[in-house]
């Protein structure tokens, strides 16, 4: 996720920088942020794609954010806009651009975690990662390519989609709580956690993954996991 804060206020910009990194720190989410100061060389330089949200501030100099947001809309419509503003006179102008929220400056740790949160909820391509600890050394994976997580004694055997795996002494319910309830993640046996992405098919009460690996489903829900299946595929 990219992210670009626009305002005339250095210190406004590197303080909510600031927050922005601390969230991206504390919930193993990749975000690249940059300022501008100059409201005017960001519309210069802006180009379709290259960021996911901008920050605006609404009241700078001779331009306001509200006049920024319109050049970027034609530019691109779909980027994701947030104002950040010292008054809230001007939100119904700010929605009619199709803002996602504003921010009251200075800007809260609690709102900002909250605001970005929900924008992850809705940005499919923010990648999430999750750190593990392997033999004293840290290992920072994507959600997305852990395939399986299964237990073995006192330890997790998390396997990841090239077919490497990382044993780390952990329990499930930790290891889960740290998945922070991510919907992709399903327990289909005692001690076994597959990815619902690389499901293939469930065969003869075994659940088989695209890359071969293979493990048996608790029979007595069965029923149960092949339909949480079903409708995860059906609301993606």
């Amino acid at each position: 996720m990219n992210i670009v804060i626009v305002d005339d206020e250095k210190i406004s910009c590197m303080q909510l920088q600031a927050l922005i990194r601390g969230y991206a720190t504390e919930h193993n989410v990749e975000i690249a942020t940059s300022y501008y100061t100059d409201s005017q060389a960001f519309i210069r330089e802006f180009q379709p794609g290259r960021y996911t949200i901008v920050f605006l501030d609404i009241y700078m100099g001779d331009i306001t954010g509200i006049e920024v947001a319109e050049a970027i809309r034609v530019k691109e419509p779909e980027v994701m806009i947030i104002f950040c503003t010292t008054s809230v006179d001007n939100m119904p102008q700010a929605f009619t651009l199709h803002a996602f929220d504003y921010i009251v400056k200075p800007p809260k740790p609690d709102r900002i975690n909250q605001l970005l949160s929900d924008a992850t909820r809705v940005l499919p391509e923010v990648e999430h990662y999750v750190t593990i600890s392997v033999n004293r050394q840290k290992y920072t994976l994507k959600r997305s390519d852990i395939t399986s997580i299964t237990t073995q004694g006192h330890y997790l055997i998390i396997t990841n989609m090239d077919d490497e795996e990382f044993q780390s002494r952990n329990t499930l319910v930790q290891f889960m709580d740290e998945l922070e309830q991510d919907e992709r993640f399903l327990a289909i046996n005692k001690g076994v956690v597959v990815n619902m992405d690389y499901i293939d098919r469930i065969e003869d009460g075994v659940c088989i993954l695209t890359d071969g690996q293979q493990f048996p489903v608790k029979i007595r829900e069965l029923s149960q996991i092949s339909q949480k299946i079903q409708d995860y595929r059906s609301h993606k």
